[in-house]
This record gives C-alpha cells, sequence and structure tokens, in this order.
C-alpha cells in the first residue's frame, strides 16, 4: 500500500510532506523539498554553534523540543522529524513554521527577517520587530482594510535577477493573540487554537492573501518605549543594518550555517534600496486605531514619491 504524501507551496517552494500541514497551499509540481518522518540522530558531529535545544553547522540544523520532537534540516532541502511519543501535531507544526522553516530557508540564503508583510499597490511593506510588537495585529487590520497578505511573522527575502529585493509569500495564515483577535473583532471559538493551552490563534488569511512575489519598498520597525507621543523616525544607511542584523529572524542559527558573507550582501542590498523607519510607541497608551491612521498616511507618503 503506497502511503499518502501531501503536496504544497509556501515560501516560494514546492514541498511534499508524510503529514497534513493544513496551514499551507495544496500544490502540485515537482517537490524541491522533502518532510519527512525518520530517526533524528541526538547531535551534529561537528556543530559550529550550540544552544541549549539547537546545534548549527554549515547545510545542517539540529532542533531538540523535549516532549515535541527532534527535528534536523539539511542542504535546504529535507525536514527530517522524529515526533516524542505524546508529541501533539500543533506543537510539531508550531516549531516546523517557525524555527525550522528559518533554518531551511537560511539554507537556501535566502534573507529571513522577524515581521510580517502586506502588498500595496503592487509593492511590499513589511511589518518588524521583537515578539508581541504587534506585528501581526497591525498587517492583520490593514488586510481588513483591503491590502493584501504576504507574510507573517516570518519573511523571505529574495534579490532577483538584477539585484531588487523581493517578498516571497509565505502561507495565506495570521497568528494572533486573544486580545488581538477580539480587539479586530474576531469570534475567538470560530478561530483554530495556535496550540493546546495558549491562548494564541490561527486566522485564515486565504480571502486576503497575495500569491506573487512583490519588490519590497518600506521596512516598519516597531518599538515600545516609555513615551506616550507616537513618533516615526526615518534611517539612514548605518543604523538600517544594524536594525537589519537585529530584525533577522534567528539570526544565531544563519550565521552557524555558513551564511553570514552572503546575509551581509542582502542586508546590504535592502539597506540600499529600500526606505526604512522606526515606529515608536508606548504600547499602554497608543491605541491601534492611531498606529494604523499614523501607517495609512505613511503608506501613501511613500507612493506619492
Amino acid at each position: 500500500m503506497v502511503e499518502r504524501k501531501y503536496v504544497y507551496k509556501a515560501f516560494g517552494l514546492i514541498i511534499e510532506s508524510d503529514f497534513s500541514i493544513p496551514e499551507f497551499i495544496e500544490s502540485h509540481g515537482q517537490p524541491e523539498v522533502f518532510i519527512k518522518y525518520g530517526e533524528v540522530k541526538p547531535f551534529l558531529e561537528n556543530p559550529d554553534e550550540k544552544g541549549i535545544r539547537f546545534e548549527a553547522a554549515k547545510d545542517e540544523f539540529l532542533l531538540r523540543l523535549d516532549g515535541i520532537a527532534k527535528f534536523y534540516v539539511v542542504s535546504g532541502n529535507k525536514i527530517i522529524i522524529e515526533p516524542d511519543k505524546d508529541a501533539e501535531m500543533d506543537d510539531i507544526r508550531v516549531f516546523l513554521l517557525g524555527s525550522v522553516f528559518a533554518a531551511l530557508l537560511h539554507q537556501k540564503q535566502h534573507l529571513v527577517l522577524h515581521g510580517s508583510s502586506i502588498v500595496v499597490n503592487g509593492k511590499g511593506i513589511l511589518f518588524a520587530g521583537i515578539s508581541g510588537s504587534g506585528k501581526s495585529t497591525l498587517a492583520a487590520a490593514l488586510c481588513k482594510k483591503g491590502y493584501k497578505l504576504l507574510t507573517d511573522d516570518l519573511c523571505a527575502i529574495k534579490l532577483n535577477e538584477v539585484g531588487i529585493p523581493e517578498i516571497i509569500p509565505g502561507f495565506p495564515k495570521l497568528k494572533l493573540w486573544e486580545d488581538s483577535a477580539k480587539l479586530l473583532g474576531e469570534n475567538i471559538d470560530l478561530l483554530t487554537p495556535l496550540r493546546s493551552k495558549l491562548k494564541k490563534y490561527r486566522l485564515d488569511a486565504e480571502s486576503m492573501f497575495s500569491h506573487d512575489s512583490v519588490p519590497m519598498s518600506k521596512i516598519y520597525i516597531l518599538h515600545d518605549q516609555n513615551n506616550s507621543e507616537l513618533m516615526v523616525e526615518h534611517l539612514q544607511s548605518t543604523n538600517k543594518l544594524k536594525e537589519l542584523i537585529t530584525n533577522t529572524y534567528r539570526y544565531r542559527f544563519m550565521k552557524a550555517q555558513g551564511g553570514k558573507s552572503h546575509h551581509f550582501k542582502q542586508i546590504a542590498a535592502v539597506a540600499n534600496a529600500v526606505d526604512i523607519s522606526i515606529i515608536t510607541r508606548d504600547k499602554k497608551l497608543t491605541t491601534l486605531e492611531e498606529i494604523l491612521i499614523l501607517c495609512e498616511k505613511e503608506i501613501n507618503t511613500v507612493w506619492e514619491r
């Protein structure tokens, strides 16, 4: 009996999986990435970097999560997963679609930033920042106003044939904490929990999703600060590079997998081609509506140039 294989598209890749990944878009064609169940060795032979739960070397990445799974990523085309005996599939997919896929995209030498992005007039705008800074909430709110979603949380960027950075579409889901979902008018009972015992949910954004890569035009980096004023600071080249390094998704993973030199060329190209600004707000005092008004005003300014 032939076991069923699932075929999807995400981050511009055709992916074959041993199990269902409902967050991805079903597809067909010749797979270039394979996600398989299998035995995963507990350690890498010669890691260049070690953390509490991960090890990385050139074109290799190992993630060990007690009670969930071991993940092994190799050569930018294979992910092997060894689930723990009592692991829940929701937990496995959360880490697969975050840190594990980031490692694979690093191996493919994509620039991976920590942010959510939308399409405006055929160009990409990225909202970057640390976890909890409001990236997904802001992207979701703008999508409800008619803009199209490109990525959520993990943003893959490639340089096209003439060196222009382009955002590659991820998959049509947004991750929202319960308070953010309610703020956006969502019925929590109708949303899919990200993990059991975690008040974070996936919002289906299929009707709001863009399937095509677009040139990146603007990055907003969201900062929280003890300042009641909502401020925008437009960055110059040196500060752009610092922020791009800071907002690289799992920078240590990328560096240890041999991508540091290529990464610098990529962020230099982004810094040269893309406007980057910091939006600073007092998280307790600034409302979502105030930030939306500011962002839409900024977006309109970008396209008037």
